[in-house]
């Protein structure tokens, strides 16, 4: 259970730093390849949260079978 406490921390600290570095640059007067790369940072942050709860209910699902 440390390995899906870890996983979930980094993600909520990842998602955390992500929200305070991006915050306001959607109302920024910055170039259109500044604004596309930041939504794909975005998107590739999103997925990888995703993945991780994928991950992390796979793990602990595998955990309860394994005790009964």
């Amino acid at each position: 259970m440390t390995d899906i406490k870890l996983m979930v921390d980094a993600a909520r600290q990842l998602n955390q730093t992500w929200k305070t570095c991006s915050n306001g640059l959607e109302m920024a007067n910055v170039p259109n390849d500044v604004y596309n790369a930041l939504c794909e940072v975005d998107e590739a942050v999103t997925n990888l949260i995703d993945k991780i709860g994928e991950a992390t209910k796979i793990i602990t699902l595998s955990s309860i079978y394994k005790s009964v």
